[in-house]
């Protein structure tokens, strides 16, 4: 293992986030908030948060240009993509961050976005409403496919408060809903 991957785990346990967690992680259940700070406060947390981290505009770019010569498609599936909160003024990372969420929603033909109004990186949290709208158009507009597969799937980005998941799940009511 590379040393200075040793040196940062060792020097992680060091980092906390405390005993209380930043808006809009503090609006989650007590039981989700004891977890996320626990599992905040391990080495391999902290390691994939400094890697996360770890980026340049020019990367961006070139994983940009590399996705647009391989394309993948998902033909005609029902998708929405939930960018957060746009960015006034727009900066090229915040351009570059809209021109890829554009390309995600272009791998169906039956894409769109939908801007939060007001959210950040947790949408689930900030905007919990939009998350769900979202994912009954789909299932609606999936339940009307003329498609072999009847299976969807969803992904969240940090999406693990068991909250969120019977809301979603309660929503949903009586659509079977596979999440991946």
């Amino acid at each position: 293992m590379d040393t200075q991957w040793v040196r940062l785990a060792r020097d992680s346990s060091l980092m906390s986030l405390g005993d209380t967690l930043p808006a809009p992680l503090d609006r989650l259940s007590a039981d989700a908030q004891r977890l996320w700070l626990w599992g905040a406060s391990q080495p391999i947390y902290r390691m994939a948060w400094a890697a996360e981290m770890d980026w340049s505009p020019e990367e961006l770019a070139r994983m940009y240009t590399e996705r647009k010569a391989h394309r993948a498609s998902l033909g005609d599936m029902p998708l929405v993509v939930l960018p957060r909160t746009v960015s006034v003024p727009a900066d090229s990372l915040e351009r570059e961050r809209q021109a890829l969420m554009a390309d995600l929603a272009a791998l169906s033909t039956r894409g769109r976005l939908e801007y939060a109004r007001a959210s950040g990186h947790n949408i689930h949290i900030e905007e919990p409403e939009l998350v769900v709208r979202a994912i009954k158009a789909v299932v609606s507009s999936a339940q009307g496919r003329t498609a072999p597969s009847r299976r969807y799937s969803f992904f969240f980005n940090s999406l693990s408060c068991s909250a969120m998941k019977a809301r979603i799940w309660s929503a949903m009511s009586s659509s079977l809903v596979h999440c991946s």
